[in-house]
């Protein structure tokens, strides 16, 4: 074979990168070993200001309340039925399969999010690096829950864990303005 493969699943027939170039290969290798050298840290500020306003969050519906997390499900089900098959009213109105769905989501988001509060607080104040895989597009993805590509919610949560003393002001003041300069595009194209 002249060209090189990098697989991205377990089936070998299935999802690989062809590359006809081994140039190319160095290259991706190159890029994916920089990408997970790079530390990552808990932004310690955003997680504060995350708890100190955890009811107003969870009052305007940014954050669900923190007991739907440990909610038996099936309780719940259980309850949506006898109260839907004893009142005319709610029967009338709503279906149980709609409210099960509902339920569902919210209390999947409910615990999503309480353990990405849980994860946060365990690594608060280390370092960690956060893996990197190509896709079968041949894309540089992430792995595993905290990274950039996640929700919202751990991508506020994330920050690069290099230390404070490499930055200068003329440094803080370009991120400042690269950040400012992608913020109308994130929210512009959704």
């Amino acid at each position: 074979m002249n060209s090189s493969r990098l697989l991205t699943s377990h089936e070998y027939d299935h999802f690989f990168v062809k590359f006809h170039n081994l140039d190319s290969v160095d290259k991706m290798f190159n890029i994916i070993s920089k990408l997970q050298e790079t530390p990552s840290k808990i932004n310690k500020e955003m997680f504060r200001f995350i708890q100190y306003n955890k009811e107003y969050f969870t009052s305007v519906g940014l954050l669900l309340p923190s007991f739907l997390a440990s909610v038996n499900s099936h309780m719940v089900y259980e309850e949506l039925r006898l109260v839907l098959s004893t009142d005319d009213e709610y029967q009338n109105k709503y279906q149980l399969s709609t409210l099960i769905d509902i339920m569902d989501q919210r209390i999947q988001r409910a615990r999503y999010e309480q353990f990405i509060i849980r994860l946060a607080s365990a690594y608060e104040g280390y370092t960690f690096y956060l893996p990197a895989f190509i896709d079968f597009r041949g894309r540089i993805s992430r792995t595993g829950i905290l990274h950039f590509h996640e929700r919202d919610l751990v991508k506020s949560l994330i920050h690069f864990g290099y230390e404070e003393k490499n930055y200068t002001q003329e440094n803080n003041d370009m991120l400042l303005t690269i950040l400012l300069g992608a913020t109308p595009f994130i929210h512009i194209s959704m």
